[in-house]
């Protein structure tokens, strides 16, 4: 390895300790909890994995695209009948480097929606997809940030 990406990974590592760190102090598994209004029921959010999946060109050289695939679970302690809607939403923000030098940012998300029961959990798989123009020819891509976020909790 190089000096330069030896300091890449460095700063990666760093970067990996400081996100978990972040979710260290939100809970064990970067657990978000909401409350819903009418029936005081909790509903929790999880993200269990982000990863990054990347294609590269018919001859190896560069990126054509990339996915970003981040799962994540719900569960709640609603006792009734009805059931509780929940409105997620994911993030994700890559950062990548062309072979012309140039560094860019791209984010992208997705709304994805769930109905609850009594006692119910659910998981659900989102997809975010990120292209590249061949000219562009993409050679380094990292995953800066992936995220879920419910922004609403309603009885049904």
């Amino acid at each position: 390895m190089t000096a330069q990406e030896l300091e890449e990974k460095k700063r990666l590592l760093e970067l990996v300790a400081q996100r978990q760190a972040e979710l260290r102090a939100k809970g064990a598994s970067g657990q978000t909890c909401e409350t819903e209004y009418d029936t005081g029921a909790e509903v929790c959010l999880s993200v269990e994995m982000a990863n990054l999946d990347c294609d590269e060109s018919y001859d190896d050289s560069y990126y054509d695209d990339c996915e970003v695939n981040v799962d994540y679970s719900l569960e709640t302690d609603y006792r009734g009948s009805s059931e509780i809607d929940v409105e997620v939403y994911c993030e994700a923000e890559i950062d990548y480097q062309s072979r012309s030098g140039l560094r860019r940012s791209e984010s992208d998300g997705y709304h994805e929606s769930h109905s609850l029961g009594s006692y119910e959990s659910d998981s659900g798989y989102v997809n975010l997809d990120f292209s590249f123009s061949s000219y562009e020819e993409v050679y380094k891509v990292n995953l800066d940030d992936a995220w879920c976020e419910m922004q609403s909790v309603e009885l049904n």
